[in-house]
């Protein structure tokens, strides 16, 4: 007689449980937050149905994680494979994505380490691979290795060198603390270190992991080769013998220093301005004497700030967990995220550069959200001959519960510096706000408060939990009517406003020209790199006035209140949750 096994008769079960009640599916995974220094503490976090687990064979399959240290307070739903066209990532013949949303080019050279970010507790360095064909002046190259520093501890991972790329063959070499470290092969294999610092995961058989290094980094990583369609593209002119097998990688940084450094590193201090500027086709950067390690474990690049066993004091200052956003300087950054400057010019959530034009005095609807809606008004002019209007951002419109703000850029023939062209308005209520620096309004209802950053045109407009905007006036200089032929007319010097955004909680279907840029799933039609790309969408979003929340695709009412289990996206909402790797805070769902 045969004897049936346990596995079996489960199968057959759940086949006649399935043939009577339909497909049964496996609960979606639920964790609670159980540390009290965490802002989720106390709740329990339950998986969708789009992605009821942390783990899938399939790796174009979103996994569920879930953040417990961060106002979102809900799942995010991820591909676990780095996305080179987003924060963190170092892909190609280096491209970077950096912390501030700018790509640029590192080339470093071939056979030569350097340090990708450097921070009091913790180290990463890359080896650059490489191949100069005859009549360069540079190598091209690419990562070939990563190695990691941190407390007493390393660990790195290298693209084995092949003459031919294999598929099926797995192209990752690991060691950690000196010894080599084998990962079986095949899906969902894992292994951790002896002291639990260090975590590997396959997310497909061969060639895909995820590292984890608690509290300091997650690092997504791919081995591709170079392929003969990128050699006939960029004529690297690849020898037979090698096919350059490297690494594409996307970081994720649970906290870091304001003054990290590093070629990545640095594009996550508060106060860095990249010298690689959004638009340019191919922006390449210096530094390798800076950056320059002597060994792939080696923490003595001239500026590395990483030292073995160092400990961090508390005081230490953290900026934001992926360093996005200006922690000392409260002006506008017209080349961070939430961005809306210039001939419109916008950085949008997902990092994209776009530019939105719209058309001279009318109105459109920045942002709208259940419990708040933005809208902007432009201004223009166009010249003869033009078939389109230049125009800029001069008013801002807020509508949140019952109540209205506004805030103009005021018309002047000539620009002084000595006077102040802003004015304000609350519930239809002219405010004066006297100049001067650090001079403030607060409502005593609401606590919307307007603050002075200088003594003139430059103000901070806050909404606790809900938006703080930077802003500035400034004119339409003489310099920038010569360099793009604006022709502006001696009556008008277009006063209108540089603004950047801050928010504390936005939904997953947030709308609005630049608010669409927020949502979770949000494909850009404007892709990074593009000199100056150029998006529609005038009829959805235009409204009737600058306190009008009436566009096709607005969602704001009036005197709506978030509940707490509304989808919360991302506290600043300058960050990805979803699209690829790039930018969440959080641990993984494990069963």
């Amino acid at each position: 007689m045969k004897i049936i096994s346990s596995s079996c008769i489960l199968i057959i079960l759940l086949f006649f449980v399935s043939g009577v009640v339909g497909e049964v599916k496996a609960a979606p995974y639920s964790y609670r937050c159980e540390n009290p220094s965490n802002r989720c503490y106390g709740r329990t976090i339950t998986c969708p149905d789009e992605c009821p687990t942390g783990s899938s064979e399939d790796p174009k399959v979103k996994v569920c994680y879930i953040n417990c240290d961060s106002p979102i307070c809900r799942p995010e739903c991820k591909h676990r494979r780095p996305n080179c066209d987003s924060f963190g990532s170092a892909c190609y013949d280096p491209r970077f994505i950096g912390g501030d949303g700018i790509v640029f080019y590192f080339h470093g050279k071939s056979n030569e380490h350097f340090s990708l970010v450097s921070d009091r507790n913790f180290q990463i360095n890359a080896r650059f691979i490489g191949h100069r064909p005859a009549g360069r002046t540079r190598d091209f190259t690419w990562i070939q290795a990563l190695g990691f520093l941190f407390n007493s501890h390393t660990f790195s991972l290298e693209a084995t060198k092949v003459a031919t790329w294999d598929d099926n063959i797995d192209h990752l070499k690991f060691s950690y603390n000196g010894k080599e470290v084998i990962v079986p092969v095949g899906p969902l294999a894992v292994w951790n270190s002896p002291e639990k610092n260090v975590k590997i995961e396959r997310i497909s058989s061969k060639n895909s992991v995820v590292v984890s290094i608690p509290e300091v980094a997650e690092i997504a990583v791919n081995v591709v080769p170079v392929t003969k369609e990128d050699d006939r593209i960029h004529k690297y002119k690849i020898p037979s013998h090698d096919c350059f097998a490297h690494l594409e990688v996307q970081f994720r940084f649970y906290g870091l220093s304001a003054k990290v450094e590093g070629v990545l590193g640095r594009t996550y201090q508060p106060d860095f301005e990249n010298p690689a500027k959004p638009g340019v086709a191919m922006p390449v950067v210096g530094g390798e004497d800076k950056y320059r390690t002597t060994s792939l474990l080696s923490p003595d690049c001239k500026t590395c700030l990483y030292s073995p066993t160092k400990v961090p004091d508390q005081e230490s200052p953290l900026i934001v967990e992926y360093g996005t956003l200006d922690c000392t300087d409260r002006k506008p950054n017209c080349d961070g995220n939430g961005a809306a400057c210039f001939d419109p010019h916008f950085i949008g959530g997902d990092g994209i550069v776009f530019y939105f034009q719209g058309k001279r005095n009318e109105h459109l609807g920045l942002f709208s959200d259940h419990n708040l809606h933005i809208n902007s008004r432009f201004i223009g002019l166009r010249p003869a001959g033009r078939t389109r209007d230049f125009t800029w951002i001069q008013a801002l419109g807020i509508l949140f519960g019952s109540h209205t703000f506004s805030l103009e850029a005021t018309k002047a023939a000539t620009w002084d510096d000595k006077i102040d062209h802003l004015s304000f308005s609350y519930d239809g209520e002219e405010l004066m706000l006297p100049e001067g620096p650090l001079s403030t309004w607060k409502s005593s209802e609401t606590k919307m408060k307007i603050e002075r950053i200088s003594s003139k045109n430059s103000v901070v407009v806050s909404l606790p939990n809900v938006v703080e905007i930077s802003v500035n006036v400034v004119p339409i200089t003489k310099e920038d009517d010569r360099i793009h032929n604006y022709q502006i007319a001696s009556d008008d010097c277009f006063a209108h406003l540089e603004v950047q955004f801050r928010f504390f909680g936005l939904s997953p279907g947030v709308e609005g020209v630049l608010g669409r840029t927020y949502q979770p799933d949000i494909e850009n039609p404007a892709k990074p790199g593009e000199a100056m790309p150029v998006v529609g969408g005038e009829d959805k979003y235009r409204t009737t006035s600058l306190l009008s929340e009436d566009c096709k695709a607005c969602i704001f009412t009036p005197n709506n209140v978030t509940t707490k289990e509304s989808s919360v996206i991302m506290e600043y909402g300058m960050l990805d949750c979803t699209g690829g790797f790039s930018r969440g805070n959080g641990i993984v769902c494990k069963k």
